[in-house]
């Protein structure tokens, strides 16, 4: 007897070694990793640290308000003595999205009122770059009456340099507005302006951008044929292993697929959708699509890769505006899986 138990107990030590000496790697480790990623930011330029942030405050500004707000405070400190530069100015504006995404109202009042105050002092092309994301912010949030204001505010702008990346942006976002508003003749007009700057700027990822507005306004009519010829007309083979451009692209056609009630060819366009966007890392697009592919296979009938991709995007984009359409799906599979299904993935 105090044999197996000498037995156990030295078998308990060299267990609790090891899971010492494993727990000590693993701090060793996480450490190093932190010393390293603090060495490497820091071995970086201004701008380049700048970008890194804001890059990291943008992957987090819809999932995690604490994370997001760590990476707002450290723009804060690394602009503080900025005053005058456009670091600055762009820390201000994501102040605001901040505080506008997350309800705080009087301070997102006072972010606007600073930022819009400080931004006076820029040129057109600053000016522009500004107004655009903000008037981008509100169309996200469905504000149209405020995002079309400062939609306008770039139009009237006089001394633009263009072609100009902000501005074929605004023309998007006015094109989209009135779409919305079922006025699509001026829908085509200002995209189809925007399709010209960006042929001219060269950009696959603006040109994208501008497409996928371009053939939101045929969809909107119902047009499928021409969607088909206009797609092939205006696809540009040099773009197409551009991740930005593979996603728009794939967008299109999932969605025209979809149309046609040709479900097994939107499932596939819609991984490529899926794939193009993994490698953008943009967590809130990337898991959107994922989204996308889950009411796919929803209303393919294929109701166990609905479930378990749906249930990844829920997952991933608890925090986002769009949960709440995501769960209202989750919870029909649900009801669905107690009818036709005893286990659920």
């Amino acid at each position: 007897m105090y044999y197996y138990l000498i037995k156990n107990v030295k078998f308990a030590i060299t267990l609790t070694t090891k899971l010492i000496k494993y727990i000590l790697q693993f701090i060793i480790f996480f450490t190093f990793v932190q010393i390293s990623s603090s060495d490497s930011l820091d071995s970086l330029s201004f701008n380049e640290k700048f970008n890194f942030i804001k890059k990291e405050f943008n992957n987090n500004i819809f999932s995690n308000s604490n994370i997001s707000s760590e990476y707002l405070m450290m723009l804060d400190s690394l602009t503080k003595d900025q005053i005058n530069s456009t670091y600055r100015l762009e820390f201000y504006l994501l102040s605001w999205q901040f505080d506008f995404t997350y309800g705080n109202v009087d301070l997102a009042k006072k972010s606007l009122e600073k930022l819009i105050y400080t931004s006076e002092k820029y040129n057109d092309n600053t000016k522009a770059k500004i107004l655009t994301y903000i008037a981008n912010v509100y169309f996200d949030y469905k504000m149209y009456d405020i995002a079309e204001q400062y939609y306008r505010y770039v139009l009237d702008l006089k001394n633009l340099k263009l072609p100009n990346v902000d501005y074929i942006q605004c023309l998007n976002g006015i094109s989209g507005l009135f779409r919305i508003k079922g006025e699509l003749d001026s829908a085509k007009f200002y995209i189809t302006k925007a399709l010209n700057y960006a042929e001219e700027i060269d950009d696959p990822k603006i040109y994208a951008n501008s497409i996928q507005f371009y053939f939101n306004i045929f969809f909107s009519k119902y047009q499928l044929d021409s969607i088909e010829v206009n797609l092939n007309k205006m696809h540009v083979q040099e773009f197409k292993n551009n991740n930005y451009y593979q996603s728009s692209y794939y967008t299109i056609l999932a969605y025209y697929s979809f149309l046609k009630r040709d479900l097994n060819k939107a499932i596939e366009y819609t991984r490529k959708v899926v794939e193009a966007r993994k490698s953008i890392i943009n967590p809130l697009n990337y898991f959107s699509s994922i989204n996308n592919l889950g009411q796919m296979f929803m209303e393919n009938g294929q109701y166990d890769s609905a479930y378990y991709y749906l249930k990844i995007a829920k997952d991933s984009l608890e925090s986002s505006k769009n949960s709440h359409l995501i769960n209202l799906n989750i919870e029909h599979l649900e009801k669905l899986y107690k009818i036709t299904n005893d286990t659920s993935k």
